[in-house]
């Protein structure tokens, strides 16, 4: 049976002249070869309200897809060599995106206590420029020991 468990999740993403860098409590499936994370990121925005967004991503070595929910909503799949089309919902209107892998990297686990998966990658919204970025997800079991072997 698969069961769900408490992870600590770490997002890191940066593209040119942007950076972020989170740490939450979500969900973590591992399963053979596959890793489902789910989370919920809460930012604030310049006018001073907070936006919840709920994301989830499932990968597995060479193909990921992830999917956010909320204010700001949108799904991408990461498959390299491939370019997918998109569309970013956001309280302002709705925008054309187009997400080219470069490469879906998973290492499960790092070890008994968690994994981590990369992706490289370009966004191209409303066919302007391409965008290069870079995600690292990386993942503890909430309930592991730091001090264990």
């Amino acid at each position: 049976m698969e069961e769900w468990r408490r992870a600590m999740i770490r997002v890191e993403s940066e593209s040119e002249g942007e950076r972020m860098d989170i740490s939450v409590t979500g969900e973590a499936l591992v399963t053979e070869g596959s890793v489902r994370l789910r989370w919920t990121e809460r930012l604030e925005e310049d006018s001073g309200f907070s936006q919840e967004t709920r994301a989830a991503l499932q990968a597995r070595d060479g193909h990921a897809m992830m999917q956010r929910k909320g204010s700001y909503a949108v799904s991408m799949v990461f498959a390299p060599g491939e370019s997918h089309e998109t569309v970013y919902r956001t309280p302002y209107g709705e925008l054309p995106v187009a997400v080219r892998a470069e490469t879906v990297r998973l290492t499960m686990p790092l070890n008994a206590e968690g994994g981590e998966i990369f992706l490289a990658y370009s966004l191209q919204i409303q066919g302007g420029a391409e965008d290069q970025r870079r995600m690292r997800l990386t993942w503890r079991w909430a309930d592991a020991d730091p001090g264990a072997d």
